[in-house]
């Protein structure tokens, strides 16, 4: 056989392979599914008992339902595996879609087929819920949990398709609120795919996974959490909220609902991408997550155990922020002005990636993988905020442009705990250190031009505590990424550090200062240009163990090119500086 020959005869079966891939299942059966489907449509005022259900029913919810001067009112309750709800309004419509008490909506085998695309496997694959936006769209549509109500939502994956969102919305057109019936008895929603094998969002836009390049992409957003309580879990390497492989986020906002996040936490037998609690997954972008009130609980992938109760942490290539960013993802705003946000990142000591998850912002590594993840904006106004960040990251940070903390009025409340979670050795290697509040921009891939790495503080009560070792011994193993309080991880190059206000407490880990770069700096990386106190009260700290006991400054460092030390210019405020020999401006490198 010839190489030509033998070359056509591969291309028509990949071709048979991928038009057998997207047949529906069984083909004649899963057509006799389709055209078995039964289509109820939603009257205004109707409460539905989905436990009365037959098999391959969807609930249609849209136009005609908003009957009253543009508005409609729906109930459901009860249990079933046969039933999802398809929702589609057009602009100056609303409907409330009030979810009762027990209500169980777990499509599985039996629950019929959607209509969507070939490619989008709403065809094949079922979410419980459903918002369309391709037909009918920019109008309102609000999920609202009754009074104390406990409801749980689930989704289909049919062989050999790919899993879907609990809730699905791959648009940005229509407005989705989630509420309760009573804010101080809310009722809570749980929202949980199930599949195995690939990864789906709990809420948010479909990806396609290992297809994804080649086919086209979603994006979820004008989703407002404003009340109730909702708990949203990840499958695999996908986020809580947000948009799994290949599928962007819009905007999200947090205004006032109890929300918990995570990532899913199982490994599948593809690549793992490090899923954020709230994001994006893997090569999509975010356009903006605002949190202005509410709580906000968020964990990346790798900080929990796995589906069947292993311990993630340290096992794999790619770990996961907590609100951020996955692996080859740009998030463009992150604006947190009020509400409680405890956000955790998880830890990678894989062989392959090794990519860690921020508390609140990118994806870091070591070398040139540190720009596999990047942010322009990461702006806080209010709110009490705990970030912690895996091994050699931050706690709120990563490849960032700017990190602007400055509260909205002097009487705003603002409060920032970020940190590197304590650290532990594993099989002889020595975990890295990482930042509180840093930047790691790998100037090694000319990033440093587009993410400056700017730190700005004009208010607030800050602590800032970077990773520390307890074992000095890690010399042999070269695994060593210093990091500061406040300033760059390892891999960084930061701009400028200006603080006019607020009361700062900054406490250095490995070989590094309380506010600046660390000791061991080499060419452009771990590094400050300049650093300016004009205001506030602030305590820098320098590292509690360091290289062979060199000195060490509170505030300090080198800056580019590591000839000349970092500039420190302090023309107000109240600061403290402990450091060994000198308090500020000098260090073992300078």
């Amino acid at each position: 056989m010839s190489v030509k020959k033998g070359r056509k005869i591969v291309a028509v079966m990949l071709v048979v392979m991928m038009v057998l891939l997207y047949l529906p299942p069984g083909l004649f059966g899963g057509i006799t599914k389709v055209l078995a489907r039964t289509k109820v449509h939603v009257n205004n005022g109707d409460t539905i008992d989905i436990s009365s259900a037959g098999k391959n029913t969807i609930y249609y919810i849209d136009d005609e339902t908003a009957s009253d001067n543009g508005t409609g009112t729906v109930s459901f309750k009860g249990s079933s595996t046969y039933v999802w709800l398809h929702i589609e309004v057009s602009s100056g419509k609303t409907v409330t879609v009030n979810l009762l008490d027990g209500l169980n909506i777990d499509p599985g085998s039996d629950s019929s087929y959607g209509t969507g695309k070939i490619l989008d496997t709403l065809g094949y694959s079922r979410s419980a819920i459903y918002i369309d936006e391709t037909s009918k769209s920019g109008g309102t549509v609000i999920l609202k949990s009754a009074k104390n109500a406990r409801i749980n939502l689930s989704s289909y994956r049919e062989t050999f398709y790919y899993p879907v969102p609990a809730i699905m919305k791959n648009d940005t057109k229509t407005k989705l609120v989630f509420e309760t019936e009573d804010v101080n008895n809310p009722g809570t929603i749980i929202c949980k795919p199930k599949a195995t094998g690939d990864g789906a969002v709990a809420i948010g836009a479909f990806g396609h996974g290992l297809l994804g390049i080649a086919t086209s992409s979603y994006k979820v957003g004008n989703i407002d959490f404003h009340s109730g309580n909702i708990e949203a879990y990840g499958l695999y390497d996908a986020a809580g909220i947000g948009a799994y492989h290949y599928s962007n986020v819009g905007e999200l906002k947090f205004s006032g609902a109890h929300v918990v996040a995570k990532s899913g936490n199982g490994l599948n037998n593809f690549i793992v991408c490090g899923g954020p609690g709230i994001g994006a997954s893997y090569r999509g972008n975010v356009d903006r997550i605002e949190i202005s009130g509410g709580y906000v609980e968020a964990w990346g992938y790798a900080t929990l155990k796995d589906e069947k109760g292993r311990p993630m942490k340290y096992c794999v290539d790619v770990a996961g922020c907590g609100i951020g960013v996955g692996l080859f993802c740009h998030m463009n705003e992150l604006l947190i002005s009020g509400g409680t946000v405890k956000a955790y990142g998880g830890s990678s000591m894989g062989d392959k990636a090794n990519l860690t998850g921020c508390g609140i912002g990118t994806l870091l590594g070591y070398g040139e993988r540190s720009s596999d993840s990047t942010a322009d904006n990461i702006s806080i106004t209010g709110g009490d905020i705990t970030a912690s960040g895996g091994d050699y990251t931050c706690g709120l940070g990563g490849c960032v442009g700017n990190i602007v903390i400055n509260p909205e009025t002097p009487d705003t409340e603002l409060k920032i705990n970020a940190f590197i979670e304590d650290k532990v050795s594993r099989a002889g290697r020595h975990h890295t250190t990482g930042c509180g509040i840093g930047i790691g921009n790998n100037i090694y891939e000319s990033t440093y031009s587009k993410y400056p790495g700017n730190i700005i503080i004009k208010g607030g009560d800050i602590t800032a505590t970077a990773g520390s070792l307890g074992d000095t011994g890690y010399m042999s193993d070269g695994l060593i990424y210093m990091g500061s309080g406040i300033g760059p991880v390892r891999h960084g190059r930061v701009s400028t550090i200006q603080i006019s206000g607020g009361r700062i407490n900054a406490y250095g880990g490995w070989c590094s200062p309380g506010i600046g770069g660390d000791y061991n700096s080499s060419d452009n990386c771990g590094v400050v240009d300049s650093i300016h106190i004009t205001g506030g009260t602030v305590t820098a700290t320098k590292a509690t163990t360091y290289g062979d006991k060199d000195p060490l400054s509170g505030i300090g460092g080198r800056k580019s090119g590591c000839k000349e030390r970092t500039d420190v210019f302090i023309t107000g405020g109240s600061v403290i500086a402990n450091g060994s020999d000198y308090a500020i401006g000098y260090d073992a490198s300078g």
